[in-house]
């Protein structure tokens, strides 16, 4: 962050008075036995000859080893510090254990890495050594990370009668499951036949997977003393095999418990010095000299490594870490020891603080005074400043995760802000470039961009430089993107120091990499939708890509979840296909809530390609894609009777006659805001229910869309003129907007038949009806001929006249048209004077004397059955009306037009 930390010797000697640190022979042994190759999980001893070929004695040195050089991703295997030092023209041997790993190796072993020993040759600090290490072929369990813990915190010593946990993490770095039952025991000190484990537990495993890993805790309450701890995994049968290598089985860690720890660091003082005086303010771009004093307030001496890092603000309340020194300490009681170090001030007011011990590894007595801040305010120069305001590294448009990587062949965009954090504007084109690995120590140029003169203070410069990723030849080694702003130095500036920044960036082999680029919501008909209620569906389509650099030969799994990534959640899974690379393809499925489980509300649909991780990807961080849908939970159907009506055959009717059957036509409708979602049940009943009514018919309803209906029919026999009674939803299952309108009636009447038949009636008006058709047939058949009669030309009405009028127009030997004019107004009057009085209403208008004269004996006797079909029933002539919707002629009695379906009332 634009801190640069130098260290600071001040003081010095001549050469011929200076030591010369020189590593002599390396050797890495297995089994006590030298070897330049190994196997993964093998547990090697480096063993290191240190000389000291100088003409002064060495009081402390540090020996360091890396899997590659540090500055190039190299890892820390190892660190010894020696405290007895090294006289002038001596030799010491040094060791230190490595659980290797698979990979190439060229392991670099340094002697005073840090130059903390004023030397004649720096040169000779440094060796080089060559290890291959091949992947084993069978099941390797080793103990790593052993430390303790107190209340979950890392300890470094604790009191006497504390409770303490034991942890270490148990691997399999082997190529095969252990299947071997085993178990992990604590000993204080080191295992020996008899020996007896430490803590509460012992814990047991059945047996491990290639590559798994288990999380190992044992408690434990240590008595006084300095404690070596040994953790070991054996067999739990001791006469079984556990794994191929058994030398990395046990790992130990050492603890010191006492109730009065002597040793207690702390923090005197801060000091800046400018021109060799304590200043608190300085100028932009100015070099500060800062001096920091420890001491040891303890009551024993403290010799060993010390750890102090420098920050800008309160490192517990977010302070940025811009500088660390690891010294070899040796101090007394009272004594003290100077941390000095070097910073480009920057503008503002800064509080720089010191910490001793961050990690607490020292055991001491006062933990809380291990820490100090001082204040230094910088005032501006009229200078621009360059520097990296941002770097990200970016694969088709998504930020990698720098943890995971990505893979070879992969198009990384590496995107740069160019900030001036200056307060003038630059005045130059000054040049940025991007580097693998550093350039100051021969790294390789990959692009450059140019940022143009003019930029202003606060002002951004953005510009992208892509980078093919090529995998590293050693297993082990890390890229490492390097970005310098300015790069030629050609814009003076406040800070010279904060123009560089750096990425490294793990890559691997090709592979594919799946990611979802969209999905949309539509309704059933493709329409984009945002909102819907209980009872519809969404169709939801998603596309999947390959972005990654190889074929996905496999068929991923699409999984669509509803609000969380659970499996109670998941509502669709559906196969995809083998993707290419950059090919895509989409996959559709439908969806509707279900008012059991969905609440109303916003809800999220998240969809998942390859959510178990079956595929092998380059990441698996772009695997899913959510969206969002409103679910109207308070958007209720409406279910209401629509029509009832009655027919026989295609009539309507709205009478009967009891004991006659007729079709009952039933309509139901939904008027709500939403489908039905929940089944309802249509109940029609002749008469109330509640009155003695009987149950016609029960139907169900399963769905019905808002604004349509559904029609149901019944054939009854009508016994009574009790109503026609509809429920829908008779116990409200269904929630509704309205349950009040759920019931429909309709009426039909129904006639009962006459009390008793009187056959006397019956019988009169049989024989009065053969003699008037007698009496007709002699009329007719006397007529003399001659122009026809007006009788055509007579209304309809006189249908209803009686047969009796006919023959009387005969007796009269007038003129026909003096009886067609005469008669009509005669018959009437005289026909009641002659009419026996229990005749019917149509048979008094007969002579019963003068009809049995006329009747000749040959009349045949199938001429009555004619007769009798005329007078039975009413009439049949329909008043004739037209459908006030349609036009359509129909009968005023009907109640529903055959046409149009509507009411006609």
């Amino acid at each position: 962050d634009g801190w640069k930390i130098d260290n600071i010797k001040v003081g010095g000697r001549s050469d011929e008075q200076m030591a010369d640190l020189k590593l002599g022979n390396v050797r890495i042994l297995l089994d006590g036995y030298p070897v330049d190759a190994a196997v993964a999980g093998d547990v090697l001893v480096f063993n290191m000859t240190i000389i000291n070929e100088g003409r002064a004695n060495v009081d402390a040195y540090v020996v360091t080893a890396y899997t590659d050089h540090p500055l190039k991703g190299g890892t820390e295997i190892g660190r010894v510090v020696v405290l007895d030092g090294l006289s002038v023209g001596m030799s010491s041997a040094t060791t230190m254990r490595w659980i290797a790993s698979a990979g190439r190796y060229d392991m670099y072993i340094y002697v005073d890495e840090a130059n903390q020993v004023p030397e004649q040759n720096e040169v000779n600090n440094l060796r080089v050594v060559h290890l291959d290490v091949d992947d084993t072929s069978a099941g390797d369990m080793i103990l790593t990370g052993m430390h303790f813990e107190a209340d979950g915190l890392p300890i470094f010593g604790a009191g006497v009668g504390d409770l303490i946990t034991i942890v270490a993490t148990l691997t399999n770095v082997g190529t095969a499951t252990v299947s071997t039952p085993m178990v992990v025991r604590a000993y204080d000190g080191p295992y020996a036949p008899g020996a007896e484990p430490i803590g509460d537990i012992q814990p047991r495993l059945n047996g491990m997977e290639a590559g798994g890993e288990r999380h190992i805790e044992i408690p434990w309450r240590p008595l006084e003393g300095l404690h070596t701890v040994h953790l070991m995994v054996t067999p739990q049968d001791p006469m079984t095999t556990l794994d191929f290598n058994v030398h990395n089985n046990v790992t130990w860690a050492e603890l010191e418990v006492t109730d009065h720890p002597a040793v207690d660091l702390y923090i005197e003082e801060i000091y800046f010095i400018m021109d060799g005086h304590v200043a608190t303010q300085a100028s932009e771009g100015d070099n500060v000299h800062t001096l920091a004093i420890i001491g040891n307030d303890g009551s024993v001496p403290y010799r060993g490594m010390i750890e102090v890092d420098v920050y800008r603000g309160d490192p517990d309340a977010g302070g940025l870490l811009v500088g660390k020194e690891m010294l070899i300490a040796d101090i007394g009681p009272d004594e003290d020891l100077e941390v000095e170090f070097d910073w480009r001030a920057e503008l503002g007011t800064h509080a720089v603080t010191i910490f001793v011990d961050p990690g607490n590894t020292i055991y001491e007595s006062n933990e809380d005074n291990n820490q100090l801040g001082r204040g230094l305010t910088v005032s501006m120069y009229p200078l621009p400043d360059l520097t990296v305001g941002a770097m990200s590294l970016l694969l088709n448009g998504e930020e990698l995760n720098l943890t995971e990587g990505t893979n070879a062949g992969a198009n990384v965009e590496v995107s740069i802000s160019v900030l001036n954090l200056g307060t003038v504007k630059t005045k130059a084109v000054s040049v940025t470039e991007l580097y693998l690995g550093n350039p100051l120590l021969g790294g390789e140029l990959l692009g450059s961009f140019e940022v143009p003169e003019g930029l202003n203070p606060d002002e951004v410069f953005m510009d992208s430089i892509f980078w093919k990723a090529v995998k590293p030849k050693q297993k082990s080694d890390t890229p490492v993107l390097f970005v310098r702003v300015d790069s030629t130095g050609v814009e003076p500036e406040v800070n010279e120091f904060n123009n560089d920044d750096l990425r490294p960036l793990p890559v691997g082999a090709s592979l594919p990499d799946l990611t979802i680029i969209s999905m949309s919501i539509t309704d059933m008909n493709g329409a984009p939708v945002e909102s819907i209620t209980y009872g519809t569906s969404i169709k939801i389509e998603v596309t999947v890509t390959n972005v990654g650099t190889d074929v996905s030969f496999q068929v991923a799994q699409l999984d669509l979840y509803l609000d969380d990534l659970d499996e109670a959640s998941r509502f669709a899974t559906i196969g995809t296909s083998t993707l290419g690379i950059g090919e895509t393809v989409s996959r559709s499925t439908t969806w509707s809530p279900d008012p059991m489980k969905v609440e109303g509300g916003v809800h999220l649909i998240i969809a998942v390609i390859d959510p178990v991780n079956e595929i092998t990807e380059s990441s698996d961080a772009n695997n899913d894609l959510t969206g969002t849908i409103h679910v109207d939970g308070d958007a209720l159907p409406n279910l209401l009777p629509m029509d009832i009506w009655v027919t026989v055959g295609d009539r309507p009717v709205d009478r009967l006659d009891e004991g006659d059957k007729g079709t009952i036509h039933l309509r139901i409708v939904n008027l709500g805001e939403a489908p039905l979602f929940t089944p309802a049940s249509v109940e029609l009943f002749h008469g109330e229910p509640t009155q003695g009514g009987v149950a016609v018919e029960i139907w169900q309803i399963t769905e019905l869309e808002v604004g349509a209906n559904v029609s149901f029919e019944k054939e009854w026999t009508f016994e009574n003129d009790l109503p026609l009674v509809l429920y829908i939803d008779r116990n409200n299952m269904v929630e509704e907007t309205n349950e009040n309108d759920n019931v429909g009636t309709a009426q039909v009447d129904v006639e009962p038949p006459p009390e008793g038949a009187n056959y006397l009636v019956i019988g009169i008006m049989i024989g009065i009806a053969l003699l008037v058709l007698v009496v007709m047939t002699i009329v007719i058949g006397r007529r003399p001929s001659g122009p026809p009669s007006k009788e055509g030309e007579e209304d309809e009405d006189e249908e209803d006249e009686p047969p009796v009028e006919e023959a009387g127009k005969e007796v009269p030997e007038e003129p026909a048209e003096d009886i067609e004019v005469e008669v009509p107004e005669e018959a009437p009057e005289e026909a009641p004077k002659e009419a026996p009085e229990e005749a019917p209403d149509e048979i008094p208008e007969v002579a019963p004397e003068e009809a049995p004269a006329e009747v000749p004996s040959e009349e045949p006797a199938e001429a009555p059955q004619e007769v009798t079909e005329e007078p039975s029933g009413e009439p049949e002539a329909a008043v004739a009306a037209a459908c006030p919707h349609c036009g359509e002629g129909v009968d005023q009695e009907w109640i529903l037009c055959p046409f149009c379906d509507k009411p006609l009332k």
